[in-house]
């Protein structure tokens, strides 16, 4: 996928692509067991600093996890981001790089395709997304008197 980085001075553009490494998902509790009230469900995303591969190819490894509290499952994504470029746009990213920070984009793109692997394996066993809870909305009832 090619994506605009939009760092503080300028704009680059450059191929980003994501590679899952590892994929783990484990049901701690009895499958016939029903879930606990007041689950919540804790993403952590840690994508470690880029390193340089070749003059126009950076990568990056990442770990995405699904925390349940209280503890029902362990649901884990890993894998590695690479970002390729021109030499020149490559220069000004390790620029704008150093002292570890990723860009937003790259951040949401390893997101976005690590929760697309994690709701497969959470509906493989049989655990909640981790998505948030869409609750509806209760109407309240007035008494109108005359």
């Amino acid at each position: 996928m090619e994506i605009t980085l939009l760092t503080s001075s300028v704009a680059y553009h450059v191929e980003l692509s994501i590679r899952i490494t590892g994929l783990t998902a484990e049901r701690l509790i009895d499958p016939n067991a029903s879930l606990p009230q007041g689950l919540i469900v804790t993403v952590n995303v840690s994508i470690q600093g880029f390193m340089k591969l070749e003059n126009n190819e950076r990568a990056a490894n990442f770990t995405f996890d699904v925390i349940y509290n209280p503890p029902i499952a362990r649901v884990t994504v890993r894998g590695t981001t690479y970002l390729r470029g021109s030499e020149e746009e490559m220069k000004r990213i390790d620029n704008e790089l150093k002292g570890n920070k990723v860009p937003a984009e790259v951040a949401q793109a390893v997101t976005g395709t690590s929760l697309a692997e994690a709701i497969v394996l959470c509906r493989s066993i049989g655990v909640p997304p981790p998505l948030p809870m869409i609750l509806p909305v209760q109407k309240q009832q007035l008494d109108y008197t005359v």
